[in-house]
């Protein structure tokens, strides 16, 4: 049913995507390159949430890029720091990257260079997710399904140290597509604030243009919200252990 749900909306908003106009004939365009795909962000957000046209887009397509022919859809295009191209489409904020080039298989040869594999060096399981602006057709990692199915953010390549930044997207990732944390994520969302302070996660926000989430309200909240699971999870475990040890001692009488 999940996959259906998940299809079904994407689809929908692949069809939206194309009767608007000037962007209708700039997906027209890139499809000629290879197959183009929304890739994370917008696609995600619609999956989950299934609201409305996500304005920034991430776009992955199977083939060179021609810049000249991108120039005819927006001249503000600009290199980005990992290897793709960002423009404004309309009312869109786009970035676009040639598949065979883009960061997950830039320095590593062995990898066999699909969408799909793709998928799977994501940072965080709910961006496993992408879908075709050319059939509508979605693919999605097994992680990506666990999340939407589970509603539990996941880590699926981790971060090596503790960073603002991706603290900053584990707290709107979780108000925005109201998840809960496994405890890898809500443990590193801890070691951030504990390192970095309130103020500092609230500010590496300025990174999203759009809307802002963060504030020292939701901060506090959310960090009460894992302190008040870590303590059901202890007081699960102990209720537990004393469970056993009732029937231990009913088992063995002194």
């Amino acid at each position: 049913m999940a996959a259906s749900q998940v299809d079904g909306r994407l689809r929908r908003y692949v069809l939206a995507l194309k009767k608007h106009d000037g962007l209708a004939s700039f997906i027209q365009s890139i499809n000629s390159f290879g197959e183009a795909y929304i890739f994370g962000g917008a696609a995600r957000d619609v999956a989950f949430v299934g609201q409305g046209v996500v304005n920034d887009l991430d776009i992955i397509v199977s083939g060179g890029i021609d810049l000249e022919e991108l120039n005819k859809f927006s001249e503000s295009w600009h290199r980005t720091n990992f290897g793709g191209l960002r423009g404004v489409v309309g009312r869109f904020d786009v970035d676009i990257w040639d598949l065979r080039k883009s960061y997950a298989f830039r320095y590593d040869s062995s990898s066999f260079i699909s969408v799909r594999n793709l998928l799977n060096t994501v940072c965080f399981s709910t961006d496993g997710i992408a879908v075709s602006l050319k059939s509508g057709r979605s693919i999605t990692s097994p992680a990506f399904d666990r999340a939407f199915s589970s509603k539990r953010l996941d880590f699926i390549v981790p971060p090596t140290k503790p960073e603002p930044v991706v603290a900053a997207r584990i707290a709107r990732l979780m108000m925005k597509l109201e998840l809960e944390l496994t405890p890898s994520v809500a443990s590193y969302f801890i070691s951030c604030y504990e390192t970095f302070g309130v103020s500092e996660l609230i500010k590496a926000e300025s990174r999203w243009g759009g809307k802002r989430m963060l504030n020292e309200v939701s901060i506090e909240l959310i960090k009460a919200d894992i302190d008040n699971a870590i303590r059901s999870v202890y007081r699960r475990l102990a209720d537990e252990a004393s469970g056993r040890a009732q029937k231990q001692q009913m088992g063995h009488p002194s």
